[in-house]
């Protein structure tokens, strides 16, 4: 009978614990990656789609959601730290190596070129979205 007592207590308490978790639990993501393209969207509304195909840098197709640093739909990222970035293959290679510290990437946007500076783990985890 003790043991029937602790066991609903417990129950009790994950009850009035679990909505803080909810929104972990919920979270899902659909991604298919080339070397040419990396595609991605949750269930929290955030997407990103990427394209190389031309090999002249990657770029932005689609972008959606809360801190997308900068980054809008249409440009086409060149560098990142003074790395030459042709295909998507090369993005994921420049995040992987710079996830720590501050990261520049060199974009064009339009017909204007520009530089962003990004934490390089908000680049990582804009490319490896993962909760």
């Amino acid at each position: 009978m003790r043991h029937l007592s602790l066991l609903g207590a417990i129950a009790i308490a994950s009850m009035f614990t679990l909505p803080t978790h909810a929104s972990w639990q919920h979270w899902s993501l659909d991604e298919h990656s080339t070397d040419n393209s990396l595609t991605w969207k949750n269930s929290e509304g955030h997407s990103l789609d990427l394209d190389s195909a031309a090999g002249k840098g990657v770029t932005i197709v689609k972008i959606e959601g809360n801190g997308m640093h900068g980054l809008q739909p249409g440009d086409v990222i060149l560098a990142v730290n003074g790395h030459a970035v042709k295909r998507v293959a090369d993005l994921i290679s420049q995040a992987n190596a710079n996830e720590h510290g501050t990261t520049t990437v060199a974009l064009r946007r339009g017909h204007e070129n520009k530089r962003i500076t990004i934490a390089g783990s908000d680049l990582y985890a804009l490319i490896h979205p993962h909760p």
